[in-house]
């Protein structure tokens, strides 16, 4: 049985790791043989996201993941799913890494900077090894804030399905 789990609002925030790994194991202890993670993120921390990622590409179980909107680091949680697929109208947002400079030196702030483009590589090279941008596509790409759609999306591998559409009815 297929049990679905939202990932929605900010990254670290309204959707942490502790909060999707409590889902994961309610779902399978219901007796889920697979579980579709529907992303509709503005995306936020990016630790968070990859943890997040890490839980969903380490299931023992079929792990889908559906686009609807994936905005920054839940690009990274999109991608860890062993099957990718996009809900109609889905988008994505890429960017570089990003933060609140804390006060500091000049060398405090070179250092924060380091970090940044250390946080920028390692989300290029996760998609880009799903995706078929390469490195230096994907850095020109997150120069700027940089919205894919749906068609741009599928031509760029992002994913292989459009999500089902479930119906149903309550009375």
């Amino acid at each position: 049985m297929e049990h679905t789990i939202h990932i929605k609002g900010e990254i670290g925030g309204d959707t942490t790791y502790m909060g999707v790994l409590a889902k994961v194991a309610e779902a399978k202890a219901n007796g889920a043989t697979s579980l579709r993670f529907v992303i509709d993120s503005i995306g936020g921390y990016v630790d968070e996201g990859f943890r997040i990622a890490r839980l969903i590409e380490d299931m023992d179980i079929p792990a889908i993941t559906v686009a609807k909107r994936v905005y920054s680091i839940a690009n990274v949680i999109f991608f860890a799913g062993h099957t990718r697929e996009a809900d109609k109208g889905a988008e994505w947002m890429l960017h570089m890494a990003w933060f609140q400079p804390p006060a500091g030196n000049a060398d405090d702030l070179r250092s924060w900077a380091q970090q940044l483009d250390l946080e920028d590589a390692k989300i290029r090279n996760y998609i880009s090894e799903r995706t078929s941008l390469t490195d230096s596509q994907l850095k020109q790409v997150m120069a700027v804030d940089t919205f894919v759609n749906t068609e741009q999306a599928k031509s760029l591998g992002f994913f292989t399905a459009r999500a089902r559409l479930r119906m149903c009815a309550k009375f």
